[in-house]
Order: structure tokens, then C-alpha cells, then sequence
């Protein structure tokens, strides 16, 4: 069940978290597990934000998935969102598409936005099944923080708390 990724997401976790930090306030709990909770996500989200902003440079930054669930289109509390969000607070132009989601292939999306030529960084953010087997480009780099991409997959990957023989890990 618990595995990495990123935070958790849905219409349930931010809605619970609030309601059960406001009773731990109210009950005057000296320990509000449920504020620090959505704290962590945030703060977590952030230093994901900032790690794809150091290895972005001269490239178009690509968030695969919005969904927060894998292999759905439901996008309600989307980790993948609120990175998206925290990026362009941050002036870092970034583009996004989902499989599920998105009502256009892949192909399509570069197209539309005239990126197909562009060098890239892609960063998973939902763990569709759709990414394991997807054709990344020889020059492009991907932030893994799930462990679905192998190392043959991509020339440049950089793996979130996985893959200890990788020198890009996190």
C-alpha cells in the first residue's frame, strides 16, 4: 500500500486532513499529526518543484500525469497539480499531459504546442501504467519518483529513493 510516488491526492485526504486538524485544535491536542501531514505533501511537492528547476535547464519541462490515481482521469487533490501549480508560482514554464485525462495522444500534444523538437525533461507524476513503457527521447532526461522506468529505458533517469547502483538518485 505505502510505496514512493508522489503525496497522497484525492477529494478525501485534503477534505479529512482539514476537518481533523480542526478537531485537534479544537480538542487543544498539543500534536496536530494532521496539519503536519499536509505540511509534508506540500513541503515534499516543493523540493520536487526545485529539483526539476535544477535540471531543467535549455529544456521543456513535461509533467506526465494529473490524475492523482493511476490509470483514472480523476484529478481532485492531484499531487501532480499542485506541483504544476508551485512551478508556475515560480515563473518555471512547465506543460502537462495525461493520458486519461487529455483528450489528445501524445503526438498530438507536442504538436499542439510546438514542442516536438524541443529537448526535454519529463517528470512522472501519476503512475500510469502508460509510462512504463513510454518512448522518451535519446536527449531527454526523466525524475522518476515511482521506480517504473529502468535504467535502459532512458539514457539520463534520475531516480527518487530507488536504485542504488544509479549515481542519480535521490
Amino acid at each position: 500500500y505505502l510505496k514512493g510516488g508522489m503525496g497522497d491526492g484525492g477529494s478525501c485526504h485534503p477534505r479529512d486532513n482539514i476537518a481533523l486538524s480542526y478537531l485537534s485544535n479544537k480538542l487543544k491536542n498539543k500534536f496536530n499529526f494532521f496539519d503536519l501531514i499536509m505540511k509534508q505533501r506540500e513541503s515534499s511537492t516543493e523540493w520536487l518543484a526545485e529539483l526539476i528547476k535544477k535540471h531543467s535547464k535549455n529544456k521543456t519541462i513535461i509533467i506526465l500525469g494529473r490524475a492523482f490515481k493511476a490509470n483514472t482521469n480523476m484529478i481532485d487533490g492531484s499531487p501532480g497539480i499542485l506541483l504544476i501549480n508551485l512551478l508556475k508560482e515560480k515563473k518555471i514554464n512547465c506543460y502537462s499531459w495525461d493520458p486519461y485525462v487529455d483528450k489528445i495522444k501524445y503526438k498530438e500534444f507536442l504538436i499542439k504546442n510546438k514542442i516536438i523538437k524541443n529537448k526535454k525533461i519529463y517528470f512522472i507524476a501519476t503512475a500510469h501504467s502508460d509510462f512504463i513503457n513510454f518512448k522518451f527521447e535519446n536527449a531527454s532526461k526523466v525524475i522518476d519518483p515511482w521506480g517504473m522506468i529502468k535504467k535502459n529505458q532512458v539514457k539520463n533517469l534520475i531516480s527518487i529513493g530507488r536504485d542504488i547502483d544509479n549515481e542519480n538518485i535521490f
